[in-house]
């Protein structure tokens, strides 16, 4: 998780037939989170109904809000210079975050209170880091195995650029073709055996108890 990341076992069915309908319906229990340890990370004040708002512009997996999503999919348009297509695009996500800046740290912290305390475990994991896993692992280009590889060290959640929960994650199928393709994963060197060999038995582990892994 963040910027010095670990792999978790993660229930994504659960998440999605559970979780994201609680989130979207607003039916939480708010002082669990409050009064919880991850709560005492959050410096500033947001309203109920703030966070309520913030959470209805998400999408419908909850991993990025509607409005920063549309900008970061902007394409340049024709006769637009490349430079200030990037520069505004920069300008409108700054923009965006620290118009929201509140809302991103609660909502971070509450959505990782909550999926760690339903369809998440926060032990065991498996170490990432920063660069750890693409240093010690590779995977044939093309293959299945690059596909769910490249989403577990990917950033594809994104509610902010000051505060990251989890990163991304993959599902129970995904996790089971990882498996199936796993012929095409190969310790970088013989000092990534130990790693390579370590994530294999994360993987069966989380295939064998019909589970995703998150970041």
């Amino acid at each position: 998780m963040s910027d010095w990341k670990t792999l978790h076992f993660f229930d994504s069915e659960k998440y999605n037939d559970e979780v994201v309908p609680k989130v979207k319906g607003f039916r939480l229990n708010y002082s669990d989170f409050f009064d919880s340890d991850l709560a005492k990370y959050v410096r500033r004040n947001t309203s109920i109904l703030e966070l309520q708002s913030f959470i209805d512009g998400l999408t419908e997996d909850l991993k990025k809000h509607k409005v920063l999503d549309e900008i970061e999919k902007r394409t340049k348009k024709r006769n637009q210079p490349y430079q200030e297509f990037v520069r505004q695009r920069l300008r409108d996500g700054e923009k965006f975050s620290k118009l929201y800046e509140s809302q991103y740290e609660t909502y971070s912290s509450l959505i990782t209170f909550i999926v760690f305390k339903e369809c998440a475990s926060f032990n065991p994991h498996f170490i990432l880091g920063r660069r750890i896993f693409g240093s010690f692992i590779e995977t044939k280009t093309g293959s299945i195995a690059e596909e769910v590889c490249s989403q577990i060290t990917q950033m594809e959640v994104c509610i902010g650029e000051s505060y990251s929960t989890f990163t991304n994650w993959i599902t129970r199928e995904e996790a089971e073709l990882l498996l199936m393709d796993f012929s095409n994963v190969k310790p970088k060197n013989e000092d990534s055996f130990d790693y390579f060999k370590d994530f294999k038995v994360f993987l069966e582990t989380a295939v064998d108890n019909s589970l995703g892994l998150i970041a």
